[in-house]
C-alpha cells in the first residue's frame, strides 16, 4: 500500500514538474517571457526601491501622464512615476511604496484619465500579473471593497485567483512563456526598460500624428465615481499631506472632437466631484478642468499625446507653474 502510495505521488510529481518549471521560469526571468509593458513596470518598481539623485517632483498617474509629462522638458529634478492603465489604487500604493524608500518629493502631481474614476483600468492583467502590486496590498484592497460593498475590483475576480497569480500559475502565464521562448521578448523589454529609464520614466503609448475620431470617455452618459476609486483617490491626497508633500491635481487635455461630444451630464457629475474634492481639501491644488488641444497632438481613442502634443503640453505646464513648482 505505501508502496502504491508514493508511485502515484511520484507519478504526480512528474506530470506536474514541467508545469512547475514553466512558472519558475516565468517568475525569475519576467522580462524574457512577459510583453514590453512589464519592462515599464519592472523599471517603476527598481526606481522606487533604489535611485541616487534626489527627486523633488514626482508625476504620478496612469498612461496620459506617462505620455503627457517629460521630465526633460521641465527640470532635471523630476521624474514621471506613472504607469499604463493605474487606478487610484495602484497610484496610492505605489506612492506609499515609494515614501518608504526615499525622501519625500516637494511635489506630487496627479494626472489620469476620467474613466479612472469608474472604471478598473488594467489592475488585474497589468499590476497584478506583472507581480507590481502585492498580495499584501491586494488583501487590503479586498478588505475595503467588502466595507464599501463595492464590487468593481473583485467582481469576476476571487482571493483564489491572487492566490493563482502569486505562483505564476500555467492557467494564466503559459501564453507569456510560450511567446517568450519562440518571439524576441527580451530584446523588445531590455529596449524599453532602458528608453524610459533614460527618459526619467516617461514613454509614449502612440506615435500617430492625429486623432481625428471621438475619444472613449464622449461615450458615457453620466459621471459617477466608485467609492473605492474615491476612498484612494483621497488616500492618496492624505498620504501627500502626512508627508508634507504638496499635490497638485493636474487634468490631460483631450482632442477637440471629443470635447465637443462630451455628454453635458458626464461633463457636470465631473465638476461637481472635482469640486468637491478642493472643497474636501483646501489646501492643495487642484486644476481638474476639462480642456482640449487640436486633433493633431493625439494618437488614438485612448487620448494618448504623441510627440508634438507631450511636448506642448510638458512646456505649458512648465509655464504655468514657473513660480511655485519648476521656478
Amino acid at each position: 500500500m505505501r508502496k502504491q502510495i508514493c508511485l502515484i505521488i511520484i507519478k504526480i510529481f512528474t506530470l506536474s514538474l514541467p508545469f512547475i518549471c514553466m512558472s519558475l521560469a516565468v517568475g525569475l526571468f519576467p522580462l524574457k517571457f512577459m510583453d514590453n509593458e512589464c519592462a515599464q513596470y519592472y523599471q517603476n518598481r527598481e526606481y522606487a526601491e533604489f535611485h541616487e539623485d534626489y527627486c523633488r517632483v514626482l508625476i504620478i498617474g496612469d498612461s496620459l501622464a506617462k505620455a503627457g509629462w517629460m521630465p526633460d522638458e521641465l527640470s532635471d529634478d523630476t521624474y514621471n512615476f506613472a504607469l499604463g492603465g493605474l487606478c487610484p489604487i495602484e497610484e496610492y500604493y505605489y506612492l506609499r511604496d515609494y515614501l518608504q524608500y526615499n525622501e519625500a518629493p516637494e511635489y506630487v502631481i496627479l494626472t489620469q484619465g476620467l474613466e479612472r474614476f469608474f472604471s478598473l483600468g488594467t489592475l488585474w492583467d497589468r499590476s497584478v500579473y506583472f507581480h507590481r502590486i502585492s498580495l499584501t496590498e491586494m488583501l487590503e484592497v479586498y478588505k475595503s471593497a467588502r466595507e464599501l460593498k463595492d464590487e468593481i475590483v473583485f467582481s469576476n475576480k476571487s482571493l483564489v485567483d491572487l492566490m493563482f497569480y502569486k505562483i505564476y500559475s500555467p492557467t494564466l502565464y503559459s501564453t507569456a512563456f510560450f511567446k517568450g521562448i519562440f518571439t524576441d521578448r527580451l530584446k523588445n523589454n531590455i529596449a524599453s526598460y532602458n528608453g524610459v529609464k533614460k527618459s526619467r520614466g516617461h514613454s509614449f503609448f502612440i506615435t500617430n500624428n492625429g486623432f481625428n475620431g471621438i475619444g472613449e470617455i464622449a461615450g458615457y452618459d453620466s459621471f459617477e465615481s466608485s467609492s473605492i476609486f474615491d476612498e484612494y483617490f483621497r488616500k492618496i491626497i492624505e498620504l501627500c499631506e502626512d508627508n508634507d508633500i504638496k499635490i497638485i491635481i493636474q487634468s490631460a487635455p483631450i482632442n477637440k472632437t471629443t470635447y465637443e461630444n462630451l455628454n453635458p451630464e458626464f461633463v457636470r457629475g465631473y465638476n461637481e466631484y472635482i469640486k468637491k474634492i478642493q472643497s474636501d481639501y483646501p489646501n492643495i491644488v487642484v486644476n481638474g478642468e476639462l480642456y482640449y488641444y487640436d486633433n493633431i497632438y493625439f494618437g488614438d481613442v485612448h487620448l494618448h499625446l504623441n510627440k508634438d502634443g507631450a511636448i506642448k503640453f510638458s512646456r505649458e505646464m512648465k509655464k504655468k507653474y514657473s513660480n511655485t513648482v519648476f521656478k
